[in-house]
């Protein structure tokens, strides 16, 4: 056995259970999947007050197309609900660098590796050539015919660019970054007709998703960075996500009926000595995010880890030492040895993006 044979071994012989992350048992969404459609609700509600029939066709037929699609993200959501393999997760992003913009349906981020994962929920056989090109086969009667398809592989690899950009403003240039392209739909086939192996690595259905994370977690090499790197990244990226919400009233030009339009609850403000700016909006979301892993860690409530005021506290005076962080009231010597030098990184990393 050579000494790259030697090496080798002893990377990947490295157990699956020492190579995932310790501080958190399960995933973690960050920007989590909801459940309820919020633009199936929307139509919904035009829906309603719509009274062309024709303009009532067009949202029905919208809501289920929303439908598909939503009910497409749950198949993958459900399944990296139960992935063997805890990580940081972000749904729905969009992500811009310069000219390049992309747009990614699930994020999975450990301390050993980012994962890009895209839905398509395309029906028919999908081909992949030599060429790598992608078509498919749809069949309308008795007749079959075949049609292009816009690479999706490309469109994941633009957002390798994002995040790459991202995770080497975070130091992590050494952290790999994997894409996936998922088919969801049951019916559909996958015909790799001579692909490179690359592009047969990146595209799988949805009931493979947790056997690829089970490898990627055992053929990767063991991670070198600290745990709480991951929860950063993950927060650092829910901040620069430009995602909108479609505005269904508009595309269709129909009012609202406000009585169909369910009233905001007035939100509850903790009070603090210091109004909190837009600039501190990234470093609260990243402290909560850390508090939740540490209490669940722990298995106690998250607000003994520190409570809401004491949050509040560390964003006005930025403690960058333990004589800053002891003067605040509830943060003593015990936590800052428990959690001190997390939260410094925390709010050095979230000041780079501020």
């Amino acid at each position: 056995m050579g000494i790259f044979d030697v090496i080798k071994k002893n990377i990947f012989s490295v157990s699956f259970e020492n190579k995932i992350m310790k501080t958190i048992s399960t995933p973690i969404f960050i920007k989590d999947f909801n459940k309820e459609s919020e633009n199936i609700t929307q139509l919904n509600q035009l829906l309603n007050n719509a009274t062309d029939n024709e303009m009532k066709k067009k949202i029905e037929n919208e809501i289920k197309l929303q439908k598909y699609v939503h009910d497409s993200l749950s198949k993958v959501y459900f399944e990296l609900n139960n992935s063997p393999a805890p990580f940081y997760g972000l749904h729905n992003l969009r992500l811009e660098l310069g000219d390049n913009k992309s747009n990614i349906d699930f994020l999975m981020v450990t301390n050993q590796f980012c994962c890009i994962i895209n839905c398509k929920s395309h029906q028919g056989n999908i081909e992949i050539d030599s060429q790598d090109s992608f078509s498919r086969w749809i069949k309308k009667g008795e007749k079959s015919f075949k049609e292009g398809m816009y690479s999706p592989v490309e469109e994941n690899r633009r957002a390798e660019l994002i995040v790459r950009d991202v995770l080497n403003k975070q130091g992590l240039e050494n952290l790999p970054i994997f894409s996936l392209v998922v088919f969801t739909n049951s019916k559909a086939t996958l015909n790799f007709k001579n692909c490179s192996h690359d592009f047969m690595d990146k595209v799988i259905k949805v009931d493979l998703i947790n056997t690829k994370i089970r490898g990627m977690v055992e053929n990767t090499v063991p991670p070198v960075y600290e745990e709480i790197k991951a929860m950063q990244v993950g927060v650092i990226l829910k901040g620069l996500d430009t995602s909108v919400s479609i505005d269904y009233s508009s595309k269709f030009k129909i009012k609202q009926n406000s009585e169909n339009i369910s009233k905001e609850k007035p939100k509850v403000v903790t009070p603090t000595s210091k109004n909190i700016k837009d600039d501190d909006e990234n470093l609260i979301k990243a402290l909560k995010t850390y508090r939740t892993a540490k209490a669940s860690l722990n298995s106690i409530p998250a607000y003994c880890v520190f409570t809401n005021e004491v949050m509040n506290k560390i964003v006005e005076v930025m403690p960058k030492n333990k004589q800053e962080f002891i003067s605040i009231k509830g943060f003593g010597e015990v936590k800052f040895e428990k959690y001190g030098e997390d939260i410094i990184d925390i709010i050095r990393d979230c000041s780079k993006f501020a």
